[in-house]
């Protein structure tokens, strides 16, 4: 459930304490804690979006998004806590239908004090053309153009699920034309990851493969090449720092 780490303070003779979450679990303060007005700096990170899933050669799926990031926010706490650890978004089925969607992320909790999972990417091939779309943060898909015009508004990478959120899903690159390098550099960049976490994950291209989001990361999934499923989006985590006497 968690590891601690100890690191001196210096000149003001206190220890840093860390508890590492990166599963669900309770948080109890120790006495020491208590004992210094019981102030803890919390990192909650929910989990990455799942990408799409293609199920046709026309349309590349969605990364998924990644989840929100709060960093060492401060906390009073006077007895136990619950922690709740938000798991990654299910991969996208290989399909033609809704089923190709990759799944939301899980919500990360210390208390009250919650970072919500990051979007599921838009399936490939998918019917109605709304399941092209991205869940919230998560991409969208694209196809090569007609006779499969992509949707308004539809193939564009999703943004951030909140304001203190991890970055959006790419949208899904062309995908029966071009070289490996156009094609490359046309699929949607997943958003920036905040210190490591909630990065998206990248769009799809004929030339990769969809990817997991690493554990414990919040990191959204990459989304592969046409007719395969998608990725599941890496899991959240919760870690919670205070100060003791030396």
């Amino acid at each position: 459930m968690g590891s601690s780490n100890d690191l001196l303070g210096g000149a003001v003779k206190l220890v840093l304490k860390t508890q590492v979450f990166t599963a669900s679990g309770t948080f109890t303060p120790p006495q020491a804690l208590l004992d210094l007005g019981g102030t803890v700096y919390v990192t909650v990170v929910g989990a990455g979006g799942g990408s799409g899933g293609s199920g046709g050669s026309a349309w590349l799926a969605g990364g998924g998004g990644g989840g929100d990031v709060i960093l060492r926010r401060a906390v009073a706490v006077a007895a136990a806590v619950a922690v709740s650890v938000g798991l990654g978004g299910a991969a996208g089925a290989n399909a033609s239908d809704a089923t190709a969607r990759g799944g939301n992320g899980g919500a990360s909790s210390f208390g009250t004090l919650t970072a919500n999972g990051g979007g599921g990417g838009g399936g490939g091939a998918v019917q109605p053309l709304t399941n092209h779309s991205g869940n919230v943060g998560g991409g969208g898909s694209a196809n090569q153009g007609a006779p499969y015009p992509s949707p308004a508004g539809k193939n564009a990478g999703g943004g951030a699920h909140s304001a203190g959120g991890g970055g959006g899903g790419g949208a899904g690159g062309p995908a029966a034309s071009g070289t490996a390098n156009d094609n490359l550099f046309k699929m949607g960049q997943g958003g920036a990851h905040v210190e490591g976490y909630g990065g998206g994950g990248q769009g799809g291209s004929q030339y990769t493969n969809s990817t997991p989001g690493a554990a414990n990361t919040g990191q959204g999934a990459t989304a592969g090449v046409a007719t395969t499923a998608g990725a599941a989006g890496g899991s959240g985590i919760v870690i919670v720092q205070w100060y003791e006497k030396a």
